[in-house]
Order: structure tokens, then C-alpha cells, then sequence
């Protein structure tokens, strides 16, 4: 009886412990989305994948905010434009909605490959593309200099 007691004791730590980390990990990928603005990222993949392309020497930067707002603007222009973002899957995916600011085929599925301090590296494609379709942009940003 006594190895019984020790052992459903030992479970139920390790089933805490476990259940405690999975928990931590929600605010986390959160804050540290939404911590940092994020700058002009390097393209390693865009449909039809002819090469590494940067779009234009501007600026830009994207911006999650806590309260589910998502900015993206260009530098040189000033043109911005304001949508909302959400979870799709905690962590891995989001969707970005604009809202009518642009056309419906730019709301968008971002795929997270890596989150950190230092790096977000994203596939991020129209909502209604499979991400194993090619018709994706792979992007790999980093926290903006201010």
C-alpha cells in the first residue's frame, strides 16, 4: 500500500509539473509576438520562388499589439495599413484580417517556424492557400532598430 501512496504521488507531481508548463507557454508566444515591432524581413521563399527578393529599399515594420491589432507600414510612403490578428492555433498560427482596408485575398494565414526574442520566421500566405502549394512567402524578420 505504502509503494502505491509513493507512486500515485509521483504521478500526480509529474502530471502537475507538465500541465503548469503547457500553461506558461500561451503568454509567452503572445508577449513575445506582440513585445517587439518587427522590421523588414528577408524573403527566402515567394511564390514561383525566383530568388531572395527584399521588395523595396524601404523601411517597414509590422506591429502585433496585445489588444488584436496588426499594422504594417512602409516607410518611405507612409502608407499603412490596420487590420486585426488572432490565434488560429496558440503559437503556430494566426490569421490576419484587414478589415476592408485592402481587398479580401490579403487577409492572411502566417505559419510560425520560429519565435524568439531575435527572430520571427513566418510562411504566410493568403487565408484560402495550402501552405504545401508553393503559394506561400517564407519570411524571416527581426525586431526593428529604432
Amino acid at each position: 500500500m505504502k509503494n502505491f501512496a509513493t507512486t500515485f504521488f509521483l504521478v500526480m507531481v509529474l502530471f502537475l509539473s507538465m500541465n503548469s508548463c503547457k500553461k506558461e507557454k500561451e503568454p509567452s508566444d503572445t508577449s513575445l509576438l506582440t513585445s517587439k515591432t518587427w522590421g523588414k524581413p528577408s524573403i527566402l521563399h515567394r511564390p514561383g520562388n525566383e530568388g531572395m527578393w527584399n521588395g523595396t529599399t524601404c523601411g517597414e515594420y509590422n506591429n502585433f499589439q496585445n489588444n488584436g491589432v496588426f499594422t504594417w507600414k512602409e516607410e518611405c510612403t507612409g502608407f499603412s495599413v490596420e487590420g486585426k490578428w488572432t490565434w488560429t492555433t496558440m503559437g503556430q498560427e494566426l490569421f490576419v484580417d484587414y478589415q476592408g482596408a485592402l481587398p479580401v485575398i490579403n487577409n492572411k494565414r502566417v505559419i510560425i517556424l520560429e519565435l524568439s526574442d531575435t527572430l520571427l520566421h513566418t510562411y504566410e500566405m493568403s487565408y484560402n492557400v495550402s501552405d504545401t502549394s508553393g503559394g506561400y512567402w517564407e519570411k524571416k524578420y527581426r525586431p526593428r532598430e529604432n
